[in-house]
């Protein structure tokens, strides 16, 4: 049996219905027919916090199903997206990775927050 686990951060929540769809398409059943469980886990007390987004990520999330995720009590703060981005940035160094080209659709969300 299968069971795939994914950490749902402000970095993937955009891409919550693709990689659901990949399962489905790729993993649906073991060879017996046992279907594939999928859960989520949220990152809510990091940097990486599905509610540490921009009002233009907010506003790309809303009416979808993405958007079960977000606080009813949702504010873009400012302090906090500054922190995410200064973080992901010292993690890519070390990496050698660039979240910006990786999730380039999310970093389009914070592009007022970037030089």
């Amino acid at each position: 049996m299968f069971f795939i686990q994914e950490c749902t951060s402000n970095l993937n929540l955009y891409y919550f219905n693709e990689v659901r769809d990949w399962i489905k398409k790729n993993f649906n059943a073991n060879r017996d027919g046992d279907p594939t469980d999928h859960g989520t886990q949220l990152a809510i007390h990091s940097y990486l916090n599905v509610n540490v987004i921009t009002q233009e990520y907010f506003d790309a999330l809303k009416g979808t199903e993405m958007s079960k995720f977000i606080s009813d009590n949702w504010q873009e703060d400012p302090k906090k997206i500054c922190t995410f981005i200064t973080e992901t940035e010292k993690f890519d160094k070390i990496r050698g990775e660039n979240w910006k080209k990786t999730f380039a659709e999310v970093a389009d969300f914070y592009s007022r927050y970037l030089n």
